[in-house]
């Protein structure tokens, strides 16, 4: 391996140590109550840890959460910490090595991978989808090498993927499903003869028959799971729930304020299809056409739209600045600049990763550590009925503490459990119900708020609550008089 290879791979571990986070997310700490669960009573124990009666949870993201409560529980905090950095390193090194087998040079290929991990940045955390996004973008390649050579170790690769996304993030399987659909639209149209046009080639699709049975053998894999047909009603039993839903950050519709990047990458997408006098594949325009809709309508879909058109477009665009011969005439100017940049990423890398040194690995700023550990000190906390917000029922769980909503709300919706909690809890929050009426409904004995939270002001005067535990963030209220 030549030197300057090697300085690249290195830049990439500190640019992918820089940009992963230390501090842990909430849906983290629920995977490692499943786990734990999973671990003393199997894979069909009940994944909710709720005080309500008659709610349960088919827990569809099983494996992760056995994998890293085994890290947890034998390797702690700073191992999971690792376990985030190496799939961060994956994604990197996986675009450099896709670059690299394309023929591009080493620099073109290191910046390939900055840009595409930059794209994605806003989706890395310990979370199920770290492993699941992975997985499609091996699935993206395969399917690639499928259309090219039509390989039967791409069919049974596919299988393997099918599998291993059904069990470690089920909610995604149909997106999984959703990639085989451009090449077999592309195939169908093929043969029925449909000719290329000025800008669009259809592809010739020799191995047409082999990627339909990639896709049935890829539905069988999706029921390999403990839950059955569970990845395939997941999503639609989900979408029943969907305005109220939208109000979580990531299922949000895609606007400047929740994502810039998102935008300048479609802007980009868009700028290379026009500029370019190559034709662009069929199911390349159905890709980004398909999941921009998607990115539109929910945010989260975002890494999709990436993982289906950066890769193509990273084509396009090296095409392009070969053609146009986008050189810098002096060879110690280029020398210096390309130097100057990396030095600045190091540079920047550097700064974060000093930066996260003085980080815990649950922000106490975020998650309430010491009110549950006087909970867990003082109180009955087995039989009390604690009101909490979803940011931070997750790490109540994580305590063994029974908690009123967590980060899964789609857990406390009708179609799931044939309850209106979710909808409760979002009224409440979005202040078109009293929380008197919530806490009476529910028979409420303690709350669990947020001090700068606005229903927190007019607790603060409320003779039914007591403060029995506060600090600079956080307040326990006890309810002394019932509703």
């Amino acid at each position: 391996m030549k030197k300057r290879t090697i300085i690249l791979i290195i830049v990439l571990i500190i640019f992918s140590i820089a940009v992963t986070p230390k501090a842990f997310e909430n849906d983290l700490f629920t995977a490692i109550r499943c786990g734990n669960e999973i671990m003393q009573n199997g894979l069909h124990a009940n994944g909710a840890y709720v005080w309500h009666e008659g709610i349960e949870f088919d827990n569809i993201r099983w494996l992760f959460d056995l994998i890293v409560t085994l890290i947890h529980n034998n390797f702690g905090n700073f191992a999971l910490y690792v376990l985030n950095i190496i799939f961060v390193f994956l994604y990197v090194i996986t675009t450099y090595i896709y670059s690299r087998k394309k023929g591009y040079s080493e620099l073109y290929s290191f910046f390939a991978a900055i840009v595409f991990m930059i794209l994605f940045r806003q989706l890395v955390s310990l979370r199920a989808q770290i492993m699941s996004y992975l997985l499609v973008v091996f699935e993206y390649f395969i399917l690639e090498a499928l259309d090219k050579n039509g390989k039967n170790i791409c069919i049974f690769l596919l299988f393997i993927i099918s599998i291993l996304i059904a069990n470690l993030h089920g909610s995604m399987f149909i997106f999984y499903l959703i990639m085989f659909l451009p090449y077999i639209a592309e195939g169908l149209l093929h043969k029925l003869k449909i000719r290329d046009t000025k800008k669009i080639e259809i592809g010739d699709n020799k191995h047409y028959r082999k990627m339909l049975l990639a896709f049935l053998v890829s539905i069988i894999g999706g029921f390999i799971n403990p839950n059955f047909e569970a990845p395939f009603v997941y999503l639609i039993r989900t979408s029943f729930n969907i305005s109220y839903l939208s109000i979580i950050t990531e299922l949000k519709p895609l606007n400047i304020s929740n994502s810039t990047t998102y935008i300048c990458w479609i802007a980009i997408i868009v700028m290379t299809i026009i500029v370019t006098d190559k034709k662009i594949r069929l199911k390349n325009i159905l890709y980004f056409l398909g999941f921009l809709t998607l990115t539109l309508s929910a945010v989260r879909m975002g890494a999709f739209l990436v993982i289906s058109t950066f890769f193509w477009v990273s084509d396009l665009f090296h095409d392009y600045i070969t053609k146009n011969e986008f050189n810098i005439g002096n060879k110690h100017l280029k020398t210096f600049i390309i130097v100057s940049i990396i030095l600045i990423i190091v540079l920047l890398s550097v700064a974060s990763i000093i930066e996260k040194m003085f980080k815990r690995y649950i922000d106490t700023d975020v998650f309430p550590v010491d009110v549950a550990n006087y909970i867990l000190t003082n109180l009955d906390y087995k039989n009390i009925r604690i009101y909490n917000s979803f940011n931070t029922g997750s790490y109540l769980e994580m305590m063994e503490i029974p908690a009123f909503i967590d980060s899964r709300p789609e857990m406390y919706t009708k179609s799931f459990n044939n309850t209106n909690l979710f909808k409760d809890y979002v009224l409440l929050t979005s202040g078109k119900i009293s929380y008197r009426e919530i806490f009476k409904t529910y028979d409420i004995t303690h709350v669990l708020m947020e001090k700068d939270n606005f229903l927190n002001k007019s607790m603060e005067y409320d003779d039914h609550l007591k403060i029995i535990y506060q600090d600079d963030i956080f307040v326990l209220y006890e309810v002394v008089e019932k509703y």
